[in-house]
């Protein structure tokens, strides 16, 4: 090979390793999902009962302690379910709601929702899945509220009071559900670990148009 096709071939290694007509040189990054929402959100759903996970398999695949630090969610933000906004804000706080944690496990299959779908039973399960979450919990937990939830719903009436008998829980944070930053505590029996917290606001019952009677309030 003659010396000028060598220095040929340098001469085009330094060329193109400039940037030519502005080009942006850097390695392209994948456009972030709207709303930051992970990847992996909720687990397999259907009304099929005859192919739930049963509560023997929920008990022996959700890790306990838990692996992951949870978030619990309740209630509804424009008439819709906050859900996502929970999930959104456990990926900011690096943290994992039950819907995640099973999503990532794999191999679970819940009850569809709306309960009128799966009756009785198929809201059993969840609450079961949703006690053991919180039996399973440790150290510190993480809550995103709606603008309008039930005093009744699976939070208030299953996860909350468990987490409270959980001599493993330290506190129950509760966090924006817009901007997913610390807003106050619902459970905190030592001061110290929640610094610079108070207890959340009480909320107000309040009566719906239609009369609702099961016990919506707004936060």
């Amino acid at each position: 090979m003659s010396s000028m096709f060598i220095l040929f071939l340098i001469f085009l290694g330094i060329v193109n390793a400039f940037p030519l007509g502005g080009r942006d040189t850097h390695v392209s990054k994948p456009s972030q999902v709207a709303w930051g929402l992970p990847a992996c959100e909720e687990p397999v759903r259907t009304p099929n009962a005859s192919e739930w996970t049963s509560m023997e398999d929920i008990a022996r695949k959700l890790p306990n302690p838990l692996t992951e630090v949870p978030v619990y969610w309740s209630g509804r933000d424009n008439g819709k379910s906050v859900i996502h906004m929970a999930d959104r804000c456990a990926e900011a706080l690096g943290a994992k709601t039950i819907g995640m944690l099973m999503c990532e496990i794999g191999g679970f299959v819940m009850p569809n929702t709306p309960s009128a779908q799966t009756g009785m039973v198929g809201s059993k399960l969840w609450d079961y899945a949703s006690e053991l979450f919180a039996n399973y919990t440790t150290g510190r937990a993480y809550v995103v509220l709606g603008e309008k939830y039930r005093l009744n719903g699976t939070f208030f009436g299953v996860e909350l009071p468990t987490l409270k008998r959980n001599s493993n829980v330290q506190s129950v944070i509760q966090v924006n559900r817009n901007t997913c930053n610390i807003e106050c505590y619902r459970y905190c029996p030592n001061p110290e670990d929640c610094p610079g917290l108070g207890p959340c606001a009480t909320p107000r019952v309040t009566v719906t148009e239609d009369g609702d009677h099961e016990g919506f309030i707004y936060s």
